[in-house]
């Protein structure tokens, strides 16, 4: 069965940016309008960061995903990939 992750795309149909996506066995759509999903260039900075530690204050975060910005730990305000 196909699997596929995507980062960073968009739905030309009602203009929502999805930051990470994952579709298994099926065409990726959209969650909001079902419309399809493409790459995004020039689109919002993405960044999914897995398994880290934050050097600030310890906090373990198995997956994060921020769209339009850096990825902060939500405890103390540190940049994560730092």
């Amino acid at each position: 069965m196909e699997s596929n992750v995507f980062i960073g795309h968009h739905c030309p149909r009602c203009n929502t940016t999805v930051g990470t996506y994952a579709s298994v066995g099926s065409v990726p759509t959209c969650p909001g309008c079902g419309g399809p999903l493409q790459a995004a260039p020039g689109g919002p900075q993405t960044q999914v960061l897995v398994n880290v530690v934050c050097g600030g204050c310890g906090s373990r975060f198995g997956m994060v995903s921020v769209v339009g910005g850096e990825a902060k730990c939500p405890s103390c305000g540190k940049n994560l990939k730092e």
